[in-house]
């Protein structure tokens, strides 16, 4: 199910496997909301989600004198990983732009994962980190390139 991805290559074939026996896979119909901004996650619905088939649309509302979200993301793409990691307000609405699985992992399985699995759930954090960074280059990117805009038509 998930070894097609390129995420989760820095996990060998025991790691995938137990990943894989651990994930829950959902499936959902266009217009499904995986989660809304400003939702409060909590360790009993914090959830991580590998989109496996399908695409969803992540929005969130621009602050004052900020930038929004708007795009669609497909396959192998991670939903949900700072909530699955705090309890902080859900920070964009996730929907389903057409029928989508995804695979499903809860906080609740993630730490009786670190209990049982130390070593595997080091190897999943660090592909986590790894998705983290990927995330931040991605919007400092936008980031610059919004500003490159700004910048041309608004010049200083």
């Amino acid at each position: 199910m998930i070894e097609r991805f390129e995420l989760v290559s820095g996990l060998n074939d025991s790691d995938r496997g137990i990943l894989e026996r651990v994930l829950v896979q959902e499936r959902h119909r266009r217009g499904h909301a995986l989660m809304r901004e400003g939702e409060t996650a909590t360790s009993g619905n914090s959830a991580l989600f590998l989109l496996l088939e399908g695409s969803v649309r992540v929005t969130c509302e621009a602050p004052a004198g900020g930038f929004g979200v708007d795009r669609v993301i497909g396959p192998g793409h991670l939903i949900g990983l700072v909530a699955l990691l705090d309890d902080s307000p859900r920070s964009a609405t996730v929907v389903a732009v057409e029928d989508i699985v995804v695979a499903k992992l809860t906080r609740r399985v993630l730490d009786q994962l670190y209990k049982t699995n130390t070593g595997m759930h080091a190897r999943f954090q660090r592909m986590v980190a790894r998705q983290v960074a990927k995330d931040l280059r991605a919007l400092d990117a936008r980031l610059r390139k919004a500003f490159d805009e700004g910048a041309e038509t608004n010049p200083i």
